[in-house]
């Protein structure tokens, strides 16, 4: 499904099963997961997820925790 009309916030962005997805906090409260192309993707088991991490000063970090 694609999501073209979804209005929210990014609140994560995870590497699942080898792609790279992001957390989307809706305004209606909910929380749903899309690929780059704004199309809907289902984890099925949130252990699944690998948090990013980039290269901050020569240090692997969240992009969420600079």
């Amino acid at each position: 499904m694609h999501m073209s009309n979804l209005t929210g916030t990014i609140n994560g962005i995870f590497n699942y099963h080898d792609q790279e997805i992001l957390r989307v906090k809706c305004e209606d409260g909910t929380e749903v997961y899309v690929d780059r192309d704004m199309r809907q993707v289902i984890v099925k088991e949130d252990r699944d997820l690998q948090t990013i991490k980039v290269v901050i000063n020569g240090e692997l970090k969240s992009p969420w925790n600079i």
